[in-house]
């Protein structure tokens, strides 16, 4: 289990036996939750939207996306919204860009315009600690994750630049 110290982000409650059958609503994926730094994506309804280094996720069908983590066991947390973003928005949103590249264009800078988070939040324990005092947090969900899993690891928007320039080599 990580020592608190080491953890930017603390979940109050996360549900690791999740049944989940609607995608209504929003939702912010955190794939890689356990990783530093992890990947984040956000979906409307049932479709997805996420900004990777090699491209985009544009409006992708959500089972989709959940076959790939449950056949790779990929450690993800499902936390749902409480926003009144439209498909529209997020589409708008997410096509400005076409991968990420840098720190102006990470996975975080879309879902913060989308979520109408403040812009100075660069990493994903900011955007969490933001949607947490608004109450914009209405559950989280853990997928492929161990019980104990508490929270995101501290990490800097060095290591995120760094993750970025490493898959673009990929």
């Amino acid at each position: 289990m990580l020592v608190k110290s080491m953890l930017d982000f603390i979940f109050d409650e996360i549900d690791f036996s999740p049944q989940i059958t609607s995608f209504q609503g929003i939702h912010l994926w955190v794939i890689h939750a356990e990783k530093i730094p992890p990947h984040i994506g956000l979906s409307i309804d049932n479709y997805y939207f996420s900004l990777k280094a090699n491209g985009r996720d544009d409006a992708i069908q959500v089972n989709s996306i959940l076959q790939i983590i449950s056949k790779k066991e990929i450690g993800t947390l499902l936390i749902k919204l409480k926003s009144n973003t439209t498909l529209n928005q997020m589409k708008a949103e997410f096509d400005k860009f076409e991968s990420a590249q840098d720190l102006n264009s990470t996975c975080l800078v879309p879902i913060k315009r989308c979520l109408n988070a403040p812009k100075k939040i660069l990493k994903l324990s900011d955007l969490l600690h933001y949607l947490k005092a608004e109450g914009e947090i209405l559950s989280v969900f853990g997928l492929h994750l161990n019980n104990d899993y508490k929270g995101i690891e501290k990490y800097s928007t060095i290591e995120i630049q760094q993750r970025i320039t490493k898959l673009k080599q990929c």
